[in-house]
């Protein structure tokens, strides 16, 4: 009976994982820090926004001085000091597994570029992303979904989304916007198969029950 409670119990964790953001606070609604209806700068090795880490740059982090994609909280990657922020975040992998790296670009209307720049970058790996904020406003952001596909080479990874308005040659900028990002693993387990295992096992559980009564 204890090992058929175990196998049921590791079926429902292989489903539940399969599903599961791998990212901590991946709306960056979690923070020691209250930006309001404006905007807090946040600099390298400052850990006031949940789960992640500032890296080359400042960032902003934007209260609701504009809408956000997903809660009230979001990012610009250009910060307080000009350009080319960006945060980072480590996370657990396994080694040969595909990751679905997922996330809302908008962009900074209020100045230069008018197309915002972005890299996002995992394991050696990495792909840019651009986002034209013509025509956009606080109300009127057009957050857009993005993905990126990379694979694992070891236990862990860790994934970086960094503005890119210093290489067009700007000394300020006021960059990408980002909201909403999360890391899933490319069918860890197959989750039908991991159902049908689930049923299988939970009636021959059933059965095993029943059978000790009678006896």
């Amino acid at each position: 009976m204890f090992r058929q409670i175990c196998f049921l119990t590791l079926v429902l964790l292989s489903i539940s994982s399969a599903k599961a953001n791998l990212l901590t606070n991946g709306s960056f609604e979690d923070a020691s820090i209250n930006p309001g209806g404006g905007f807090i700068a946040v600099f390298p090795g400052q850990t006031s926004i949940t789960g992640w880490d500032v890296v080359s740059e400042d960032v902003h982090y934007m209260g609701t001085f504009w809408e956000a994609s997903d809660g009230i909280r979001s990012l610009d990657l250009d910060g307080l000091t000009g350009s080319s922020g960006g945060v980072s975040q480590t996370f657990s992998t396994v080694a040969g597994t595909q990751y679905n790296v997922t996330f809302d670009m908008a962009g900074n209307y209020a100045n230069v570029p008018i197309v915002k720049p972005m890299r996002v970058s995992a394991d050696g790996q990495s792909q840019d992303f651009t986002f034209d904020v013509t025509g956009r406003s606080a109300l009127n952001m057009g957050w857009t979904p993005m993905s990126w596909l990379f694979t694992a080479d070891d236990t862990s990874a860790t994934i970086q989304l960094q503005s890119l308005t210093e290489t067009l040659g700007l000394t300020e900028g006021w960059g990408a916007a980002l909201d909403n990002v999360a890391v899933l693993a490319v069918n860890p387990v197959p989750v039908p198969a991991a159902v049908w295992l689930f049923g299988t096992a939970l009636i021959g559980l059933i059965g095993f029950g029943k059978r000790r009564k009678t006896v």
